[in-house]
């Protein structure tokens, strides 16, 4: 069995922005740092120093993907990186976000716009 977090957010628009600050808040409290590639500006070289670390080698970013439950380029996979090699980091998908496709809403009569996070617990609970 695998043990798997699922958060939606429905509304007037799909509130892309608050799944995606779950993800964010989530990998905060495992205590995984983002990437520098992923947190961009927000996060320099210099404040990773201060970032509490569960585990030494983990940091955590989002890569665009085609999944046909989003709507198309509204979608990315969550990818955990082991950084143990910094010339050959270990990359596994770890779960998915993205806006619900309308099509995929219109199966289950939802008539606004839906934001999704899939995360596997696992993947963040153990090293």
């Amino acid at each position: 069995n695998e043990l798997h977090l699922v958060a939606t957010y429905t509304g007037a628009n799909a509130g892309f922005e608050l799944i995606h600050g779950l993800l964010d808040r989530v990998m905060t409290c495992a205590q995984i740092p983002p990437s520098l590639a992923y947190a961009g500006d927000s996060l320099t070289k210099d404040d990773t120093a201060y970032v509490v670390r569960k585990f030494d080698n983990l940091e955590y970013g989002i890569e665009p993907a085609d999944i046909p439950t989003f709507f198309p380029g509204r979608a990315a996979h969550v990818v955990l990186y082991d950084t143990a090699d910094p010339q050959a980091p270990k990359k596994t998908i770890i779960g998915k976000l993205g806006v619900v496709h309308p099509e995929v809403l219109g199966n289950f009569d939802i008539d606004f716009p839906t934001s999704l996070l899939e995360l596997e617990v696992d993947a963040i609970r153990q090293p």
